[in-house]
């Protein structure tokens, strides 16, 4: 199949699973954007690759060929392996012609086989987006195999649910705090799935939220408490969208005493902060009406810091979680 001169194929989207013979008919579109996205019953629980994206890569193909620069990947399973032990060497998990996409979507992957791994790694992924209750522990491992991502990496959007394991959140904040040097932009979306007990029980420790063997500061790890004291200085754009629970209500302060420094995120232009309080939840895990009120103060405060900075910083409404699954461009 070849294009004619006048019509360049710029996308191609498969809801079927590419054979070799499919994959090298496509060569000749010069495609620039690949969606790949199994059917619901057709889910790879068994393991099976219903997408079959490594296939692109057995293939001898032309210089030239297959040019892609965005991916998009809404499939459970992947073809890495990830080994736990710690100094093991991975399995890449795509083959070598995915290393030089700029933007990647991966929606409710499974963390063990499709972490972003190609063959020779990444070299200059610019935008990553994952949809994942474990999307915190995806991208660690995808910047744990690729360490150009660090210098490369301006979008970076995540929706996960509460609470992460606490290595994991841990992880993210070094990431930022020490590594990632070039983000722009952070957009969070957080759905929280904790059983919290009544909020009175959290006003003045997160004790009673330790759970055996923990110590408070893996409880809040778990729950990503402390964010804004690691968000990197190059970020122009944050977006967090949260729960309005207790945890969070005490988290606001630091948030409030950060957003008073002029020394705080100093190329931030756009902000979009929300804190929605918990759906489907029984009424003792949300706010109480005056907790509710203490959290709409505090939000109004930061809001207010943030306009008072020179040059002002606008704020505006965060995407929703089903938003998140789009790129914005860069």
């Amino acid at each position: 199949m070849e294009a004619p001169p006048s019509t360049p194929v710029s996308i191609l989207y498969s809801r079927d699973t590419p054979n070799a013979e499919l994959w090298e008919a496509l060569a000749q579109a010069r495609a620039s954007h690949l969606e790949l996205i199994s059917h619901s019953e057709l889910a790879a629980w068994d393991g099976e690759q219903q997408c079959n994206y490594a296939g692109l890569g057995k293939l001898s193909l032309e210089p030239g060929a297959w040019p892609l620069k965005s991916l998009y990947v809404d499939v459970y399973r992947g073809d890495g392996a990830w080994n736990g032990a710690e100094g093991a060497e991975q399995k890449p998990s795509f083959p070598a012609i995915f290393a030089n996409i700029e933007t990647l979507v991966l929606l409710w992957p499974d963390k063990d086989s499709l972490y972003f791994y190609p063959e020779g790694g990444a070299a200059i992924l610019r935008s990553l987006t994952v949809i994942s209750g474990a999307s915190v522990q995806t991208l660690n491992r995808t910047v744990e195999c690729n360490p150009r991502i660090a210098d490369t990496l301006a979008s970076l959007t995540l929706s996960c649910k509460l609470p992460q394991t606490s290595g994991s959140a841990r992880r993210m904040k070094e990431l930022f705090k020490e590594e990632i040097r070039s983000l722009q932009r952070f957009e969070l979306g957080v759905i929280d799935r904790s059983h919290f007990k009544r909020p009175a029980e959290y006003l003045t420790s997160l004790k009673n939220s330790v759970g055996y063997g923990e110590t408070m500061e893996d409880c809040a790890n778990a729950h990503l408490l402390g964010l804004s004291t690691v968000l990197p200085s190059s970020l122009v754009t944050l977006s967090y969208k949260g729960p309005a629970n207790s945890l969070m209500l005490q988290d606001l302060d630091q948030w409030v005493e950060d957003a008073a420094s002029p020394s705080w995120l100093p190329n931030l232009r756009t902000i979009a902060f929300e804190l929605a309080p918990l759906q489907d939840m029984k009424e003792s895990k949300n706010l109480g009406e005056d907790q509710m009120e203490q959290l709409k103060q505090k939000l109004e405060k930061f809001w207010a810091l943030m306009r008072q900075r020179h040059p002002p910083i606008v704020v505006v409404n965060p995407r929703g979680i089903e938003e998140l699954r789009f790129p914005l461009s860069i």
